[in-house]
């Protein structure tokens, strides 16, 4: 049986001579998830955005249901993006219900559907709040009934946990996990928490520009996270503990024997 989504080689360049990804390959399979972890500027939101057809010129192979297409998946597949950043603006009138409802333009939403994704999404009884009123995980989730309304068959989400607190991380992931399983799709997400990304999701793809390894959750291991992140898996623990913006002080990476700057 073909995968849903498979990818060979894909590279692309923002300037010549300076690729952003080299040569990536993975597969998705229905109903499952993919977590994708790396550093920053490794290339992660902008694989999320060649897969979601914003962004051309990438070089290698998409296929979808075993079927090779080219411009992403936009054209080609039941897809739906979810960037780290909505464009709507907050200052604007809208009520949860309207947002989720706006997912399926320019087609119309049916009051049963709508209904059942307001009720799968735990926000039938905030649905006539104003988008300004939300909480950051309830609005997180009104985001992802925006996107689950298309009913798609593939769910792109880039750092979905964004701002949350580690309870908030978890809820939304366990709402995403549901979502695979009532809505039957699979879902791709980009996230920064590494623990978080182990424990929900099925498949692990390591990325800093090229792909250092792509897999089942339960063979990844410390060896691995030193060759994404070229640095202590105990190093990356503490960026990502690190809540209150003061950084610890640096110490030697054993890997390549040097400091590593903080951005």
């Amino acid at each position: 049986m073909n995968p849903l989504l498979k990818v060979e080689q894909l590279s692309y360049s923002y300037l010549p001579e300076e690729p952003i990804l080299s040569k990536i390959s993975f597969e998705l399979s229905s109903q499952k998830s993919l977590g994708i972890i790396g550093p920053n500027g490794g290339g992660k939101s902008t694989l999320l955005k060649i897969l979601a057809g914003l962004l051309e010129g990438a070089q290698g192979e998409i296929y979808w249901k075993g079927q090779r297409i080219s411009g992403g998946l936009n054209e080609s597949a039941r897809m739906a993006y979810v960037p780290q950043k909505d464009n709507v603006n907050s200052a604007l009138p809208i009520t949860v219900r309207d947002m989720i409802a706006f997912g399926c333009l320019p087609s119309k939403v049916s009051k049963k559907d709508l209904n059942n994704v307001l009720a799968q999404m735990g926000l039938t009884s905030i649905q006539k709040k104003l988008i300004r009123e939300l909480s950051g995980g309830q609005l997180q989730r009104v985001q992802l009934a925006k996107a689950v309304i298309r009913k798609p068959e593939l769910l792109l989400l880039d750092e979905p946990t964004k701002g949350l607190d580690s309870t908030g991380q978890d809820q939304l992931l366990d709402l995403i996990e549901q979502v695979i399983k009532d809505f039957n799709c699979s879902v791709i997400l980009v996230d920064h928490n590494i623990n978080q990304v182990i424990k929900h999701c099925d498949q692990i793809l390591c990325l800093n520009r090229t792909h250092h390894w792509h897999d089942k959750k339960e063979m990844f291991n410390k060896d691995i996270m030193n060759s994404v992140y070229h640095c202590e898996f105990e190093h990356t623990l503490i960026h990502e503990n690190q809540t209150d913006g003061k950084l610890p002080e640096h110490h030697k990476c054993t890997v390549h024997g040097d400091d590593h700057d903080h951005d």
